[in-house]
Parts: C-alpha cells; sequence; structure tokens
C-alpha cells in the first residue's frame, strides 16, 4: 500500500472518539489554566525585558554588602559584596522593565558598611526611582560618600561614553580625579581593581598545588595554569616575572 493511500485511509477513518474529544477538552482546558495571565498581563509581557542587576561603590574608605528588592513586589533582584572603589561585575538576576519607560518604579536598597576592621551593625534601607531610560538595560545601584545612592539603567559600563551616571570613569579613576593616589589607594590591595597585576596574582594563586588539588580535575586545570603561563608573558601586560606560578609577591 502506498504512503499516499494510507494517509487517506487515515483522514477518513480515524475520527476521534467521545472519549478522545473530552480528552482533547481537558487538556484545552489545563492548557488554559497553565496560563492564567489576562490579556493585560500578557500584553505587559511582551513589553517588557528581563535584565540584570549590578552594582558600583565609589567610596574609597567603606566596603559594602547590599541586597537589592524591586519594590513592587518585595522580592530580592540582586545584591553582593563589594570592596573599596570595586564593580561594576556582580551580575544579578533578574528584572523586568517596561522597554518604555514609565514613572513610579521602584527599588529598595539594603546595605551594611565595613572597613578593614568591622562591619556596622546599622542596616541602611534607601528606597530610590528607577530613572528614565531611552531603552532598556541592566540597571545599577552607584553607592558614593555620605550614604548617597544613584540608580542608573544603562546597556554600558562606567567609563563607557555612553554611562549616564554621576560620575563618568570606574570608581578607582574617579577617585583619582578628586584625592591623591595615596587616599585613594589607603584601604586598596597592593594592586588596584581590575589592574592587569591584580588579575594575574588572583589567577596565580589559583594556579598553586594546593589549590589544583581542590578542583574537580587537578590535572586538566594544572594544564590550563601552564598555558596561561605562557599567555600571560607574550601579552605582555605584567613584568614576565609575575606569569611564573613560583613567583613571590614583595
Amino acid at each position: 500500500m502506498s504512503p499516499v493511500v494510507l494517509y487517506r485511509w487515515s483522514a477518513r477513518t480515524a475520527m476521534p472518539s467521545l472519549f478522545g474529544r473530552l480528552l482533547l477538552v481537558i487538556v484545552a482546558l489545563w492548557l488554559a489554566a497553565c496560563d492564567a495571565r489576562g490579556p493585560a498581563e500578557r500584553a505587559q509581557e511582551h513589553d517588557s525585558v528581563t535584565v540584570s542587576t549590578d552594582a558600583v561603590n565609589y567610596m574609597h574608605d567603606w566596603g559594602l554588602g547590599y541586597t537589592l528588592f524591586n519594590q513592587a513586589d518585595n522580592q530580592p533582584v540582586g545584591g553582593g559584596i563589594l570592596g573599596f572603589l570595586e564593580g561594576p561585575g556582580g551580575k544579578g538576576c533578574c528584572l523586568k522593565l517596561p522597554k518604555k519607560w514609565k514613572p513610579g518604579m521602584q527599588v529598595r536598597v539594603e546595605w551594611q558598611k565595613s572597613d578593614k576592621k568591622m562591619t556596622e551593625e546599622t542596616m541602611r534601607i534607601k528606597v530610590l526611582e528607577i530613572p528614565e531610560y531611552d531603552k532598556p538595560g541592566d540597571l545599577y545601584v552607584a553607592f558614593y560618600p555620605g550614604d548617597e545612592l544613584e540608580v542608573v539603567v544603562s546597556w554600558v559600563e562606567p567609563g563607557h561614553p555612553e554611562w549616564r551616571g554621576r560620575e563618568r570613569e570606574l570608581p578607582y579613576e574617579a577617585c583619582l580625579s578628586k584625592m591623591p593616589k595615596k587616599v585613594c589607594e589607603k584601604e586598596l590591595p597592593k594592586y588596584p581593581p581590575m589592574s592587569h597585576e591584580r588579575m594575574v596574582s588572583s589567577i596565580r594563586k589559583s594556579c598553586q598545588p594546593e589549590m589544583l588539588m581542590k578542583s574537580p580535575d587537578p590535572i586538566g586545570y594544572s594544564a590550563r595554569c601552564q598555558t596561561w603561563v605562557q599567555e600571560c608573558k607574550l601579552e605582555g601586560n605584567v613584568d614576565r616575572k609575575m606569569c611564573e606560578l613560583d613567583y613571590v609577591e614583595e
């Protein structure tokens, strides 16, 4: 029997039984229940985008730990720990923003400050309006001296020409534009945040034998570390001696 004949026979004889028709109705009702949103809610879903959250600390003398909430439903949408003059880079998930900005949208920030000696017991809380934007992007919270905060919606980060935050530069550069280098670096680790030296130092530490033994694939990670050593030397962003895994910090 040819496939065409079989198809015609199926089309004429495979009529759904009463049970089959009832089953189809039940499935349709079940699917409708799964999406109980009304037309307005579905339209809102279509007109919004999901963005990440992030933060940046412009304080040279305070680090902090923070949690970010969507004020509309009191749900956490981000958080983390920021060192002195650190960030952005700790992406959180997630927040829905309408493609076209509307007034009245708010987030709540709860944070505690800390220095090298202690963490304050005081929990600071502030509700902030989401500022007007031309197009949605990630939502950033900027922490400034004097417990001043700013929310920025942007598809670029500080330092980019189109960044719209109060401070245009990354935290370390912004600090240097106002204060002596000695003041800006007083609380920083040996190497400034985001510097090549600091990144090399971090990778070098992760490639030490005691760290490799904790990895799920010590042999594989060891081979990657050796490859990294060669690449580090070729890139020339730091003194070649710093690329060696047995380099000792002064």
